[in-house]
């Protein structure tokens, strides 16, 4: 055998070797679970009674698996985490129901049914949720593990306002909010991707409309300051 072809074999060989090497399934890692509408940095969500014309609600926080599912059906580890919550089980929400990640998906959603107390209308109560690692789920990120939520009947601004919102209603006021409720005939969503749902379009046209009412109308906010128009987008 000339050198040439037997530098092609060991080539080949090689080449053939490091294919089966990286043969590897697509999920290598362990069973990881982590909150998927949440990020480090936005890792809250402030749910207002003044959204809804019920004395319940539920509040879905949608869990993703990353890594390996699992045969058996085991359940997500949450916990509350009392020493960071105000609100109280059985009064602001009741008990949180165990859930599974469904293998074919690798999702679920651990459902927070929220209940109006007339404490409430004061107060605003936070319920801290947490993701934990046991015998079958680790964590997959960190900063991705928790989740805290706050829980009032008071008129509180969305969260994402100023990331949206502010393009097509302007500086935030509890005032303008309550008369971008007027106008719509709702609150904005609890969610910052629900505002698709509508379509950007629509809350652009409101925007409008409710800038077009304070250019006719004195009007000012609670800290006794004028709304002033803004270029509605």
């Amino acid at each position: 055998m000339n050198r040439m072809k037997y530098l092609s074999l060991i080539l080949l060989s090689l080449l053939i070797l490091s294919c089966k090497q990286n043969e590897t399934p697509l999920y290598e890692e362990p069973a990881s679970l982590y909150f998927a509408d949440f990020t480090k940095d936005a890792d809250s969500l402030v749910f207002s009674f003044t959204m809804c014309d019920e004395l319940s609600d539920t509040i879905d926080l949608n869990v993703k698996l990353l890594g390996n599912a699992l045969t058996q059906n085991s359940p997500v580890p949450f916990r509350v985490v009392e020493e960071e919550s105000t609100a109280k089980s059985g009064t602001h929400y009741r008990p949180i129901e165990s859930v599974s990640i469904d293998p074919k998906t690798g999702k679920c959603a651990i459902p927070v049914v929220v209940t109006y107390d007339k404490s409430m209308d004061k107060e605003i109560f936070t319920l801290t949720i947490e993701l934990y690692k046991d015998e079958n789920y680790d964590v997959a990120f960190k900063g991705r593990e928790k989740v805290r939520l706050f829980i009032t009947n008071q008129l509180v601004k969305p969260d994402y306002w100023d990331n949206i919102l502010y393009l097509y209603f302007g500086t935030y006021s509890r005032v303008k909010h309550q008369k971008a409720i007027d106008v719509m005939g709702h609150d904005f969503p609890l969610k910052e991707g629900d505002v698709a749902i509508k379509g950007y379009n629509y809350y652009m046209m409101k925007g409008r409309e409710l800038c077009y009412y304070f250019a006719l109308n004195e009007v000012y906010d609670e800290n006794g300051n004028l709304i002033e128009v803004w270029d509605p987008f």
